[in-house]
């Protein structure tokens, strides 16, 4: 699923993504594929999105289009 990166703080490990067709969704630093640095306001990413243990949608993974998504544990 697209999405945009809205902010991310790396001192915290936490952001935030827009995501198309459902709003924005925050997501910690344990679901990203990709390098820190690039997460930038802006930067579109792709998401994979599950339910949230608190009701709603979470991220789950989180990855730059066309670079290897590597192995989340």
């Amino acid at each position: 699923m697209r999405a945009t990166i809205v902010e991310f703080k790396k001192e915290q490990g936490m952001g935030r993504v827009s995501v198309e067709g459902i709003g924005e969704l925050s997501f910690d630093a344990s679901t990203v594929g990709a390098a820190w640095a690039s997460l930038t306001p802006g930067k579109q990413v792709e998401v994979d999105v599950g339910p949230s243990r608190l009701g709603g949608q979470k991220i789950v993974k989180l990855w730059i289009p066309g670079e290897k998504l590597p192995d989340l544990k």
